[in-house]
């Protein structure tokens, strides 16, 4: 057994004979270098409040992040808050697509000799695009109504795959939901960095950053230094926890 240098996991909601409200840890991966958080251009539409909740979760594990727009053949994404990803926070981001080989090779180069998850909603093509990395169907994908014009994968559970030498696929079943390990609300800021060089300013020591007056990081968005997005992120999460 390899020791655990990190964990990605989450909460769940589950119920037993004891309890019909229990939150249960559920490891997803361990031992990971990347998580690739997988996001479609279209089908379903993109939607960056998941990419952002993964975010965060991967910084609370200490775990770099890399995200990928899939399907991206099907339309450009020229949504700011991509840009402000790889600007500000340092994380690359590759618009890829299964059918046309895009950025495929470009993804390989940043993952061999690695461990990685991919992680995602249903339906965002996680296990096509493993499929196209492994150049084999083995994560098989079966279609569903038409009404619903997404791809239903039949990943019920995380399996590993090996593509390359000591190069390691994790493709994970699509999530819902996604609760937080027990953060504070004073820890919640520090998975938002680039937060941390305003926050000294604020004029009460004690700064939520939420309603409170002169507060350097509603300065900073006013600017334009830190994203209105990211900050809604933050604003979400701070409400949950509270």
């Amino acid at each position: 057994i390899i020791q655990r240098k990190n964990l990605l996991a989450r909460y769940k909601w589950d119920s037993d004979r004891f309890s019909l409200h229990k939150r249960v840890l559920q490891p997803i991966a361990a031992n990971l270098d990347y998580i690739i958080i997988v996001a479609s251009a279209l089908n379903p539409k993109f939607q960056p409040w998941f990419i952002e909740r993964y975010i965060i979760l991967a910084e609370s594990c200490h775990i770099p992040v890399i995200i990928c727009i899939s399907k991206s053949d099907l339309q450009t994404i020229e949504n700011p808050i991509l840009k402000y990803y790889q600007e500000q926070l340092e994380i690359p981001v590759l618009y890829t697509s299964s059918e046309t080989g895009k950025w495929i090779e470009e993804l390989k180069e940043k993952i061999l000799w690695k461990n990685v998850v991919f992680v995602g909603k249903s339906w965002v093509g996680k296990s096509t695009l493993v499929n196209t990395i492994l150049q084999n169907q083995i994560t098989k994908t079966s279609s569903v109504s038409e009404k619903w014009w997404q791809w239903r994968h039949t990943t019920t559970s995380s399996q590993m795959h090996i593509w390359d030498k000591n190069s390691y696929i994790i493709d994970t079943p699509g999530i819902r939901s996604l609760d937080f390990l027990e953060f504070s609300k004073e820890e919640l800021l520090w998975y938002f960095r680039e937060f941390l060089e305003f926050e000294w300013n604020c004029q009460y020591r004690d700064c939520t950053h939420s309603h409170e007056n002169n507060c350097s990081i509603k300065q900073a968005i006013e600017m334009g230094k830190i994203s209105k997005e990211r900050y809604h992120t933050y604003l979400r999460l701070l409400s949950e926890i509270i």
